[in-house]
């Protein structure tokens, strides 16, 4: 099995299987090109709950082929926990821990009325919710979304997050200067 940037693609490296290539996003951490994306199995976005098992199965024959790179978000009824489900599975197949070769990215939602009161402590609390539901230690990337830059307090909850990642939406607003000072702090910005 692939460690963490080190080039390889993993399990689809093996006979029967087309390499999945990989990107690296900061020093030492790669992601598959192509991500797991799960919101599609929350159950606000479904008209019938997902058979629990049968996505979890899926998701595992994803990451057995390489897609081994999974995007949810604390707001996506359900999907963590499920998520969780699947790393779980993973180390039963062998090893202790999350296995290294598996990435979950999370988006941290806070609600749109708690913008102006949002503090260090709320985001902390909605992190280890998070953690909790999978089942992990450590999130690998972490995707601030926050819903209006006229309310003030983003840039602090960036800051909040700076050792575990994030994303930044409509970064065309970003000073370069602000930029210039986070990614020197150590901040990942992904933009989408």
């Amino acid at each position: 099995m692939s460690e963490p940037g080190d080039g390889s693609a993993g399990p689809a490296s093996e006979p029967g299987h087309a390499p999945v290539e990989r990107v690296e996003l900061a020093p030492g951490y790669s992601i598959a090109r192509v991500i797991n994306g799960a919101w599609q199995l929350a159950a606000g976005h479904r008209q019938t709950a997902p058979d629990r098992a049968a996505a979890v199965d899926g998701l595992l024959l994803r990451a057995e082929a390489g897609l081994t790179t999974f995007d949810c978000a604390d707001i996506y009824t359900g999907v963590e926990e499920l998520l969780g489900d699947v790393l779980r599975a993973w180390r039963r197949r062998g090893g202790d821990g999350p296995p290294p070769e598996l990435q979950v990215h999370t988006k941290l939602v806070p609600d749109r009325a708690a913008l102006p009161y949002l503090q260090r402590r709320d985001v902390e609390r909605i992190v280890e919710r998070s953690l909790r539901r999978l089942g992990i230690e450590r999130l690998d990337l972490v995707q601030l979304h926050w819903w209006d830059y006229a309310v003030p307090g983003w840039l602090e909850a960036a800051g909040w997050l700076r050792d575990q990642g994030m994303e930044l939406w409509e970064a065309h607003e970003l000073t370069r200067e602000l930029v210039e000072r986070d990614v020197r702090s150590g901040c990942v910005y992904l933009v989408s």
